[in-house]
């Protein structure tokens, strides 16, 4: 993928998927929905806040941003960690009498968490007690092991085939005055100094990992045969104009990739399970950006993997010009 590949940057991009979600649920987790009133109520349980560290909302005051984004992060957890337990065939059976004994012995009163945060961490622990040691046996997996990282991964698989070029801003007229006078984008880059062909669908397709992230919406969303661009990337400190037409989408398939999901086994055998869940939450869940940004990939205090709800966006500015000689800016409540 020539200069595309050399300006992303990156081995391996992981993307939250993007959806409409209704807006009593805070997000989705393949697919389960979470409702706001769960995260709330999770919140709002001050013996659960007082076990991930949290100030609990009060009665006088607004719920409490990071409070509540932590209440979603463990519940879109929760809900990962139990589908993906079931989806490698694991039975997942809450026994409350365990989890009462487990919390006992964490020193936390198990009667004294709501109806919610007791649901919420006994089916999160027996889930991830059942995946850790499915996965401890990955280090020689089976055929259906296999298949189950392929199937569970699909974003690494699906493979663009196009043609693209780049150019410094100060090429972009020069470039669409030629695109626009009939030139293909291939002529264009041969006939114009500056400008240079960064991806050649005869040398290979990308996959997401090989793409600028700037440049990944685009491509995701521009129609099969159609001139998009130009878009504008960062590169090395740079801003970079990017015209591209996709030509073909792909997905490999099983055997094309057996011996990268046998990689990809042998990796996750020797990790903890929270690399894979939080691979899984990173490109299957979906947040109400009422209630915060997109799912991106982290690592947590004892500097393990995890992934977490970023802030949502600012509300953009209202400019109130009304009047001109009473010009004022305001930011709406969120």
């Amino acid at each position: 993928m020539r200069a595309l590949i050399a300006l992303s940057g990156v081995s391996m991009m992981l993307l939250a998927s993007c959806g409409v979600i209704a807006d009593d649920n805070a997000a989705t987790a393949q697919g389960t929905p979470i409702p706001v009133e769960t995260v709330n109520a999770l919140a709002d349980d001050p013996v659960f806040a007082s076990l991930l560290n949290l100030e609990p909302a009060s009665a006088e005051s607004v719920l409490r941003g990071a409070s509540a984004r932590n209440s979603l992060d463990f519940a879109i957890r929760t809900e990962t960690i139990v589908n993906e337990a079931e989806r490698w065939g694991l039975e997942v059976t809450l026994d409350p009498q365990t989890v009462a004994s487990g919390l006992a012995a964490a020193g936390v009163d198990p009667t004294s968490l709501s109806d919610e945060a007791l649901d919420q961490v006994g089916r999160q622990s027996v889930a991830y007690d059942l995946l850790t040691a499915r996965f401890s046996h990955l280090g020689e997996p089976t055929e259906e092991d296999l298949r189950l990282i392929y199937e569970g991964a699909p974003v690494l698989w699906e493979r663009t085939c196009m043609l693209a070029i780049t150019a410094g801003v100060e090429m972009e007229d020069t470039v669409n005055e030629a695109l626009e006078s009939g030139g293909a984008l291939g002529t264009t880059a041969v006939a114009h100094d500056g400008v240079e062909i960064a991806a050649d669908p005869e040398e290979g397709c990308a996959g997401e990992g090989d793409l600028p992230p700037d440049l990944v919406d685009a491509v995701n969303t521009a129609v099969i045969d159609e001139v998009t661009g130009p878009v504008e990337i960062s590169s090395q400190g740079q801003e970079v104009l990017v015209w591209f037409v996709v030509e073909e989408r792909q997905e490999l398939s099983f055997e094309e990739v057996r011996d990268d999901a046998l990689l990809l086994a042998e990796r996750f055998a020797t990790q903890p399970v929270d690399a894979w869940i939080a691979f899984v939450m990173v490109n299957s869940v979906e947040v109400n950006p009422r209630y915060g940004g997109p799912v991106e990939m982290g690592s947590d205090l004892r500097g393990g993997v995890s992934a977490r709800v970023t802030r949502p966006d600012a509300p953009p500015p209202v400019i109130d010009d009304s009047d001109p000689d009473d010009f004022e800016l305001t930011v709406p409540e969120s």
